[in-house]
């Protein structure tokens, strides 16, 4: 007899407050199971100039984390640029 098993993709949707906890759960499901990547969509609030850099350096320490990758991180970085250069002075 073959075992077999099944992936179960599924959406998450987080609470930055309840961050910890989620992840807590994900690793009581996943146990010894060698997937150890969560692929998380998430956006960025940019309503100023201050909190444009704080993203981008957030952005970067993501990108040296491993978490974005470089076309990912630039992508994001040309957004930020171009909404600065067009909207905030």
């Amino acid at each position: 007899m073959a075992v077999t098993y099944t992936q179960v993709p599924v959406k998450l949707e987080i609470n930055k407050n309840t961050l910890a906890s989620v992840i807590d759960v994900l690793e009581m499901i996943n146990g010894s199971n060698p997937n150890k990547i969560y692929t998380i969509e998430t956006s960025f609030h940019v309503g100023n100039i201050a909190q444009a850099d704080t993203v981008m350096t957030g952005i970067e320490t993501l990108k040296n984390l491993g978490a974005l990758s470089t076309y990912q991180a630039d992508s994001a970085f040309r957004q930020i640029d171009g909404f600065k250069r067009s909207y905030l002075k």
